[in-house]
């Protein structure tokens, strides 16, 4: 007798959808996920030390000559954005497996308000020290929403569907061009009520998506040892 342990209602749901039996599906959480809901227990602040606000992209142009006609699109609405936010310091977290070429060869490097991240720095601490977080399919876009980041997916024209689809769920807003990204990343620095609301949006999102935040390792062990004590009798 197999139980499957998911990580919230969401895909519970998705698992009963395709047939299986609600006996065997308990909704557990995500371990892998506890120790960064326990590090975002408090929102931070969205500047710091009088920094200027800042966004963060997750990069992922490993892809483009796949995909060549999104990264051009990617590749526009980016340097549109940053030119039309001379106050928003850029910090562009490069994939794994891809260099900055893309953006050399788009000259975005040469803005004097982007930066391309160091490889030596975490996730958490790139994310930790944005203000606002974007990107097109990343699941390290799951990860600023864990640690109360707001973020923006860029549903670009060129894609044939959402790339993802937690903002349908709550979780973060779609732009569909530069300008939709601008101003949504400019009142989610200025707006604190609007970035509070979305905040609490991806917070419900989660909710739903991951059970038992920062307790799922504990809850599962909890569940073991039921198991095995039940068995045992």
């Amino acid at each position: 007798y197999d139980t499957f342990l998911a990580w919230g209602d969401t895909f519970r749901e998705q698992l009963l959808r395709q047939g299986a039996p609600a006996e065997r599906v308990r909704v557990a959480g995500m371990p892998a996920s506890d120790d960064l809901f326990l590090r975002a227990d408090q929102p931070a602040n969205l500047v710091k030390n009088g920094m200027s606000p800042s966004c963060l992209v997750f990069s992922h142009t490993q892809d483009r000559i796949e995909e060549a006609a999104l990264f051009e699109d990617f590749g526009r609405c980016l340097v549109e954005t940053i030119r039309s936010t001379p106050g928003v310091k850029w910090r562009i977290r490069l994939h794994p497996a891809e260099d900055d070429s893309f953006y050399r060869e788009l000259e975005i490097s040469r803005f004097q308000n982007v930066e391309i991240s160091a490889r030596d720095i975490s996730l958490e601490q790139a994310v930790e020290a944005a203000s606002v977080v974007c990107t097109i399919r990343s699941t390290a876009g799951l990860q600023a929403m864990m640690l109360q980041k707001p973020l923006i997916v860029l549903n670009l024209a060129s894609l044939s569907g959402p790339p993802v689809a937690w903002p349908i769920h709550g979780g973060g807003l779609y732009a569909k061009n530069a300008d939709e990204f601008g101003k949504n990343l400019a009142r989610l620095i200025s707006d604190e009520t609007f970035r509070c609301s979305l905040l609490a949006s991806q917070s419900a999102f989660l909710d739903k998506t991951f059970a038992n935040r920062g307790r799922a390792a504990a809850t599962i062990v909890d569940y073991l040892e039921e198991q095995t004590a039940a068995r045992a009798t």
